[in-house]
């Protein structure tokens, strides 16, 4: 009696202290053909090539990033169709993190989209949009915006500076929406040129976009923002990732966090008499 409840105490301390982040949107881009862009997580959304991508922009990365395998090629007028914001990938008014590798490609393009969400900015009274990438021209700095007006929600737009050039050299970047609104955006180099981390007021509020999601476009009033870029290993989640979890993402790429520890009495390597 009293070794089963050892045990489970023992087992309830363990899972407490574990993190059960796990993506609800994973697509690698790392296939060699074709127009559909797997998604690895358990929801299974594929991405359907769409613009002036034909299958035939899927590229080899594994002389410059170990982990990543492959990437897709953007050329600024082309993206990854995920469909509609609803489901899985509609945060709400909850928590949310994004992450992606990019690697501008074109120094004269000035916006690069790695995700968007929605219809982003215009003069709109109600708009539910999520932007998130690169500057590559002028200030060089991240974009990161959210706009839930409309729902009860505000508009923030974290534009912050890199210090250095995102173009031909690989980034990772992650943005975040906490359960208070906090935003947060991070951004790490392999080479080491730009590790940047910022936080900015909070942005709460509702999203609930008529529009839907893509990889390498943002929807703009205006004129649609697109890539020109190599981008890889996008992860959407139902959380705001620690920037302990954040640093996880960035020294294993092509991984993702998973749901947890497989518990096994093997796992603790312990007896109980």
């Amino acid at each position: 009696m009293y070794r089963g409840l050892i045990a489970s105490i023992l087992l309830v301390t363990l899972l407490a202290g574990s993190s059960f982040s796990q993506p609800v949107g994973w697509w690698k881009l790392d296939e060699t053909s074709g127009t559909d862009a797997a998604d690895s997580s358990a929801t299974g959304r594929t991405g359907i090539l769409s613009g002036d991508l034909d299958g035939d922009e899927w590229s080899s990365v594994d002389g410059e990033v170990a982990g990543l395998g492959g990437a897709l090629q953007f050329s600024g007028s082309d993206y990854v169709d995920l469909g509609s914001a609803a489901g899985e990938l509609n945060p709400a008014d909850g928590p949310f993190t994004i992450a992606a590798w990019m690697k501008v490609t074109n120094g004269g393009n000035r916006f690069n989209s790695a995700f968007g969400f929605g219809d982003c900015c215009g003069a709109a009274p109600v708009r539910h949009a999520i932007e998130f990438g690169l500057e590559a021209t002028g200030p060089q700095r991240s974009i990161y915006s959210i706009d839930s007006r409309g729902g009860g929600g505000d508009e923030m737009e974290l534009l912050h500076s890199m210090g250095d050039s995102p173009v031909d050299r690989w980034v990772h970047m992650v943005a975040t929406r906490e359960d208070d609104g906090t935003a947060s955006v991070y951004m790490r180099s392999t080479d080491g040129a730009i590790n940047t981390s910022a936080t900015t007021d909070k942005v709460t509020g509702m999203l609930d976009p008529t529009n839907g999601v893509s990889i390498g476009r943002t929807p703009f009033e205006g004129g649609d923002r697109y890539a020109q870029a190599l981008i890889a290993d996008v992860q959407f989640y139902h959380s705001a990732l620690s920037v302990a979890e954040v640093t996880q993402l960035f020294d294993n790429p092509g991984s993702s966090l998973d749901s947890g520890p497989v518990v096994t009495p093997e796992t603790f390597n312990c007896r109980i008499e």
